[in-house]
């Protein structure tokens, strides 16, 4: 009977050691890589606050793979540093592991000073993928200004596993 006593508690500790870290609550902004090794259906990433001038253009890319099953939610907010605030955004996404072949998933624009924009799979008016699933294996946005401008921007990204 002490023997059994005896493994109880040491299962019970090795439980409380091991077992309740898969509890843990995830942290928002870790690195992207983590994403795969993730144990979270839902999983945050806000990027560096940067600046778009005129007609530039930046790409933010995901840098895992997308091999399970996602929906996204790209979030954005700009500010004039001067000018007129105006941003195009384009989502895309690649079924290639590697290389230089995108296709579009949604567009939309974000102008005004302090304005945000929601680009998500769910939104309805999306129609190269209405039933909102993650089809590639990667996916970027690209910011592009539209005019003569100074913007500041911000970048969320939420993938939901399902």
């Amino acid at each position: 009977m002490k023997l059994v006593k005896y493994l109880v508690a040491i299962a019970l500790a090795l439980f409380a050691v091991f077992g309740l870290q898969s509890f843990e609550k995830p942290t928002e902004g870790t690195a992207l890589s983590d994403l795969m090794a993730s144990r979270y259906g839902i999983y945050e990433y806000t990027f560096t606050t940067d600046t778009i001038t005129n007609t530039e253009a930046d790409t933010l890319t995901i840098s895992p793979l997308l091999l399970s099953k996602w929906s996204y939610n790209w979030s954005f907010a700009i500010d004039s540093l001067s000018g007129t605030p105006n941003i195009a955004i384009k989502v895309q996404e690649s079924n290639k592991r590697s290389g230089s072949e995108w296709y579009t998933l949604e567009t939309s624009t974000v102008s005004g000073i302090g304005s945000t924009q929601s680009v998500t799979t769910h939104n309805g008016d999306n129609t190269e993928n209405p039933d909102g699933k993650v089809r590639g294996v990667r996916q970027r946005v690209i910011l592009t200004g539209t005019g003569t401008e100074s913007t500041l921007y911000s970048v969320k990204l939420t993938l939901k596993k399902y």
